[in-house]
């Protein structure tokens, strides 16, 4: 593994680690979208279910969405 990838899964917490290896082996595009969310918000689920960055292309597509905020206003 890439020394570079394995710093990034070191300094992530433990609970994190399975979605980003799953989307570092680029078998799974809805592991990817996870992943970049997730490091985007601070590795915190929360985060990621209140994010409210309408200008991001992932938008539409993050996870851990609330109902009241599935299409988040978008469009």
């Amino acid at each position: 593994m890439n020394e570079r990838i394995q710093k990034r899964i070191d300094d992530m917490p433990e609970s994190c680690r399975g979605i980003y290896q799953k989307a570092m082996k680029g078998k799974s595009k809805a592991a990817g979208v996870k992943a970049f969310c997730l490091e985007c918000m601070g590795w915190n689920r929360a985060e990621v279910k209140r994010c409210d960055t309408v200008t991001c292309p992932l938008f539409p597509y993050r996870p851990f969405r609330s109902p009241e905020n599935i299409n988040g206003g978008a469009f």
